[in-house]
């Protein structure tokens, strides 16, 4: 009985320790802090690291068509080319009065999906008509944002419409996409199509296309941080409780 309780009392003085070092890591990481401004890749990596990925949205009189920038039928991308979602680290921080800070605060973020014009021929959208993408499905914790419309959600994020007006004027559009950090590989499959301007009911006779864009989120640093003490924390307790034994 004895070993036991004394067993038992390691292990929660082992416990009060990890709590302690969790205390200790989040009061250094408020001390100070730096006001940034949200970057393309997500963090602060900009388009040298996270270059500019642009759906490029056709229309040819009957069909609404994705391609890539090269002209070729849109390709879901896989592996190291996925943008990548990521928090920001160290003292940085996002300034509270900015129009970003409630939709980014927090979270792993990217945009640099950018629904382009490159190779649209907008004389041959009719009159009355838009083009609208349609979010289907995502991955559970993916947020979307309207950068060009102060940063307000879009694609269902906080009760909004799952349809999207594109606005095929403004050259690029790169929504911003946030989730919370750590949660791994991502994905959004949109509906394209050609619809009514005001409503957005699809307009009978004209094909759509279907796309999907993926992503990876890497957790904070201060996550990775205390994961890794605690662990090696907890592992040096045991042994010692192996030793005493």
């Amino acid at each position: 009985m004895d070993k036991e309780r004394i067993m038992g009392k390691r292990g929660l003085t082992a416990v009060y320790g990890f709590v302690s070092i969790v205390l200790v890591l989040v009061s250094v990481q408020s001390v100070s802090v730096a006001y940034v401004t949200p970057q393309i890749g997500g963090g602060q990596v900009g388009k040298t690291v996270a270059p500019m990925i642009m759906p490029e949205i056709t229309f040819n009189g009957t069909n609404v068509v994705v391609l890539d920038a090269n002209g070729n039928p849109w390709t879901t991308l896989t592996g190291a080319d996925r943008p990548v979602l990521r928090p920001l680290t160290g003292t940085d921080a996002f300034d509270p009065a900015k129009m970003w800070y409630s939709s980014l605060n927090g979270k792993a973020y990217n945009w640099q999906y950018g629904w382009s014009n490159g190779l649209l021929n907008q004389s041959l959208i009719p009159a009355g008509d838009k083009i609208w993408i349609e979010l289907i499905s995502q991955s559970d914790g993916l947020n979307a944002y309207d950068r060009n419309n102060n940063y307000a959600p879009i694609f269902g994020s906080g009760g909004t419409s799952n349809i999207w007006k594109w606005n095929e004027t403004m050259g690029m559009s790169h929504n911003a996409y946030t989730v919370t950090p750590g949660y791994g590989d991502l994905s959004a499959t949109y509906k394209v199509y050609l619809g009514d301007a005001t409503t957005g009911a699809a307009i009978a006779g004209y094909g759509y296309d279907t796309v999907m864009l993926t992503w990876t989120s890497i957790p904070e640093p201060a996550t990775l941080t205390l994961m890794g003490t605690g662990l090696f924390y907890l592992l040096g307790s045991r042994r010692k409780h192996r030793a005493a034994a």
